[in-house]
C-alpha cells in the first residue's frame, strides 16, 4: 500500500525480538511495488517463518557445522590462492574487482558443486540483479527480473540433471546432498 513505509532496526535486542516473533515480523518476501507477499520464488530458509524455517535451518546447519566447515578449509584456501595467482604476476591488483567481489561467489560455486568456469555467468547475474545498469526504474526492474529468471532456469535445469544421476554417484556438494533431504515427508 502506498505510503506504508519501512523501518530498519539496528539494535541487537530489537533484532532478536523480531527474529523470535514471526507472527508479527514475517520473513516472507514482499513485492515492494505492491506490498503484497510473494515474488514468484521462495528463498530457503530466509523467506520462511516458524516451524518450517526451523526445520530447514536444522538441516542446513548440519551442512555448515564446524566439523564440516573445517573439511572445506583446504578447498576454500585453494580458491583464494587461484584468484591471487590470476593477478600476482602483474604485481598489483584492484582488490575489490580482482578478489573481493569474486571470492564469495567462487566459494559458493564450490559449495554448490558447480564448475568454477561458471564464475563470469554468476557475476553477470549478480550485477544485473543487484546493480542493473539502467536509465529508468522500469528498465532496472526488467534487467533484474530477467536475470533472476535466468538464475531460476539455470538451477531448474541443473537440478533436473542432478536428479538423473543415481544418488550414490552425485557427490558430496550441497545441491547433490539436498536432493535427498526430506522435511515432513516431502
Amino acid at each position: 500500500k502506498e505510503g506504508a513505509g519501512y523501518r530498519l532496526y539496528t539494535r541487537h535486542d530489537q533484532i532478536l525480538d523480531i527474529a523470535q516473533h514471526p507472527e508479527y515480523f514475517s520473513n516472507v518476501i514482499v513485492d515492494t511495488r505492491t506490498n503484497e507477499p510473494g515474488v514468484g520464488f521462495e528463498l530457503v530458509p530466509q523467506s520462511m517463518d516458524g516451524a518450517i524455517h526451523a526445520k530447514w535451518r536444522r538441516i542446513l546447519g548440519s551442512y555448515f557445522s564446524p566439523g564440516r566447515i573445517s573439511k572445506m578449509v583446504p578447498d576454500i584456501r585453494a580458491r583464494a590462492i587461484e584468484l591471487i595467482d590470476s593477478f600476482a604476476d602483474k604485481g598489483e591488483c584492484d582488490f575489490v574487482k580482482d578478489f573481493a567481489q569474486l571470492y564469495p561467489t567462487v566459494i559458493f560455486l564450490g559449495i554448490m558443486g558447480l564448475d568454477r568456469d561458471e564464475l563470469p555467468k554468476f557475476m553477470a547475474w549478480e550485477r544485473d540483479i543487484l546493480h542493473p545498469n539502467a536509465s529508468s526504474m522500469e528498465e532496472s526492474m526488467h534487467i533484474s527480473l530477467s536475470a533472476q529468471q535466468e538464475v531460476q532456469d539455470y538451477f531448474r535445469t541443473m537440478l533436473d540433471e542432478r536428479r538423473a544421476i543415481p544418488a550414490e554417484e552425485r557427490g558430496k556438494d550441497l545441491v547433490s546432498e539436498a536432493l535427498g533431504w526430506e522435511i515432513d515427508g516431502a
